[in-house]
């Protein structure tokens, strides 16, 4: 019933809704080109969730915000003539003949969707296909190889492609107004401290159940030498940051470990992987965001053969990524040790990559957003 009202009611193309993920987080690249169109946009831009508490906070720096459930969230979501997602719309009923404006979770690593074997019931494979890529107006991307996988991915024209490079790397290049929103306050600011006292190595590993299917080795089954890792970095004055993925439970015991934490975000990286001197993970698409700032990366991967295996990657892993690749802790322990004495053999490899994937590395990927949505609404 929803969904045939959202076929009727008149659309504006001066409302702009935005969404990420399944809706209870202010993150990602929906957050990001929220806040500059709120600054830059001549539209009324609204953000979409399911918390409470976070629609409050938006709400409270002075933008528009509204609960999924609430009768003005319907009412927005009903009215609005375009719609920005990361992971489809959270409310796909009320989408109707909005245009929708994939804006993606990055550039990927490993193998995605259409080019990944995918063991759903048709049911879901039809529904996925008809409510939201079938129904996407535009994709964002990065340029090179990036296009080209999430053509293949998501089965889409190259002039469905909008290579603008993604929002939520402009914080990296720049600072954003509002960029603390949706961040738990008091954890960024004792992240700050650490990181104004010494080197900061920021672990975040990759989400493994994806599809709901196992994809190489557990993280709970990891072997993690937090005691050598600890003494490393206590004698550099640094501090290990480990970042689980959101939907991943943390069971290591960091007990008398004290360069050595583990960061609880809040949900968004990025105002964290600003201040980080090392990136430390495996499979994870955000080393390409990293590559922007161009600072060393270790790749900690001891399932490698088994995540290959499992999930599929698009390149030759260790051709590929831009540092050292470990695949046992007696290598992850000599990486760090590398990493922390400076020892920087990856710069030329990372040029490389950056220059292959970024054509416009500047942090203005979300304006370069907003003039392509509005000249083709024109």
């Amino acid at each position: 019933m929803v969904f045939v009202l959202s076929l009727v009611v008149p659309r504006t193309d001066h409302i702009w809704v935005f969404m990420a993920g399944e809706g209870s987080r202010f993150a990602d690249n929906s957050k990001y080109l929220f806040l500059h169109c709120d600054e830059k946009a001549d539209v009324r831009n609204v953000w979409i969730g399911t918390d409470p508490e976070i629609i409050a906070e938006i709400r409270n720096a002075g933008h528009e915000a509204y609960l999924t459930r609430s009768l003005r969230g319907k009412y927005v979501m009903l009215r609005a003539g375009v719609y920005f997602e990361t992971h489809g719309p959270i409310a796909p009923e009320y989408t109707g003949t909005a245009r929708l404006v994939h804006l993606t979770h990055g550039n990927y690593l490993k193998v995605m969707l259409n080019d990944h074997t995918r063991d759903w019931p048709w049911l879901l494979e039809f529904a996925v296909d008809v409510f939201f890529e079938r129904r996407r107006r535009y994709v964002v991307t990065s340029d090179g190889s990036p296009m080209d996988n999430m053509m293949s991915m998501r089965d889409v024209p190259a002039e469905r492609m909008l290579v603008t490079g993604f929002p939520r790397n402009d914080v990296l290049l720049q600072d954003v107004r509002g960029e603390r929103l949706g961040v738990d306050q008091r954890v960024l600011e004792e992240y700050l401290q650490v990181a104004g006292n010494g080197d900061v190595v920021l672990y975040a590993p990759t989400y493994r159940e994806a599809y709901g299917e196992r994809n190489g080795t557990s993280f709970a089954e990891f072997d993690i030498p937090f005691a050598a890792l600890n003494d490393i970095l206590a004698d550099h004055d640094a501090h290990l940051f480990v970042s689980p993925h959101p939907a991943t439970t943390f069971d290591h015991n960091l007990e008398g470990y004290d360069h050595v934490s583990v960061l609880e975000t809040g949900g968004d990286l990025y105002p964290y992987l600003e201040h980080c001197d090392v990136l430390v993970t495996d499979y994870s698409g955000i080393f390409y965001d990293y590559l922007l700032l161009d600072r060393p990366m270790v790749f900690y991967a001891p399932d490698l053969k088994a995540y290959e295996s499992d999930r599929g990657l698009y390149f030759d892993y260790e051709d590929h990524v831009p540092g050292p690749v470990a695949t046992d802790s007696s290598q992850f322990v000599q990486s760090i040790r590398e990493a922390m004495d400076g020892d920087d053999r990856y710069s030329d490899r990372r040029e490389h990559l950056r220059d292959e994937f970024y054509a416009d590395p500047d942090g203005n990927a979300s304006e370069r957003v907003v003039r392509a949505v509005v000249e083709w609404l024109q």
